[in-house]
Order: structure tokens, then C-alpha cells, then sequence
């Protein structure tokens, strides 16, 4: 009877440094380099997000508003939500901003385009549309 002990198996130990080791070490750069250039283009996309729900909120009675007082307040209010969005870094000359409400005053809405640019190849263009419902009337938000 042979008694346990050292296997007389030879493994192979794997290599240092291999394919796979090769793989993931080009994923990971893949991913850093996705959020360097990508990240702070999402993140813009997240603030104006938050800028029309500011928006939105200070538009509330904008539905039931007199008609002759209705255009000023349009105005003000695209005004000033294009400004906090150039704030941002958005602009009008640079990314095609436009700020404007949907048909039936039934929604606030930005454009705009990224372009962001690679070492290699062709840029990649993003198009941006964001956009927050208005309320229709009292107490529920349009159809």
C-alpha cells in the first residue's frame, strides 16, 4: 500500500505574464480611457437633467398662466435654464445648444452635440436630447 504524500503529478505553473494576462490588462486601459473621454460628457448630461427638473418645477403654473403674460415668462424662464446649461460648458456656438418648450407648451427640452475626439481614428458625435414633461393641468401631467 503506498502511503499519501508528494504527487508524483508534474503541473505546469502558469506564466507570469500571458494572453489572458494580456486581455485583461487591455480591457482595463479600454475602460479607463471609455471614462476619461465618455464620463464627463454623461455627467454634463446628468446636470442638465437636474437643470430642466429646476425648470420644470419653476414652470408649474405655466399652463394656467394669463396668455398675455405667458410669452415673457416662456422667455425668462428659457433664458435662464440656457444659461445655468452654458454654465456647464454647453454652448450655443460650440454644441449646438437649443432650449426650447415642446408643441402645446407640454415640455421643456435641450439639444445639443458633443463632439469628442480620439488620438486614433475618426471623432465620435453625440447627439443630446434631454427632456421633462410639464403638467397640463391642475393636479396631473398631460397625455
Amino acid at each position: 500500500m503506498s502511503r499519501p504524500g508528494p504527487s508524483s503529478y508534474n503541473f505546469k505553473q502558469p506564466r507570469s505574464f500571458n494572453f489572458v494576462s494580456i486581455g485583461l490588462i487591455l480591457l482595463g486601459l479600454a475602460a479607463a480611457y471609455s471614462g476619461f473621454k465618455f464620463g464627463p460628457v454623461y455627467y454634463k448630461r446628468y446636470k442638465v437633467d437636474q437643470i430642466l427638473r429646476e425648470t420644470k418645477a419653476k414652470a408649474n403654473d405655466l399652463y394656467r398662466m394669463q396668455s398675455d403674460r405667458k410669452p415673457a415668462e416662456k422667455r425668462r424662464l428659457l433664458d435662464s435654464t440656457t444659461e445655468q446649461i452654458e454654465a456647464l460648458g454647453i454652448t450655443a456656438e460650440d454644441n449646438e445648444l437649443d432650449v426650447y418648450f415642446g408643441e402645446m407648451d407640454d415640455s421643456i427640452n435641450a439639444d445639443w452635440v458633443v463632439t469628442v475626439t480620439h488620438p486614433v481614428g475618426s471623432p465620435t458625435v453625440m447627439k443630446m436630447h434631454r427632456s421633462e414633461a410639464l403638467p397640463q393641468e391642475a393636479g396631473g401631467f398631460g397625455d
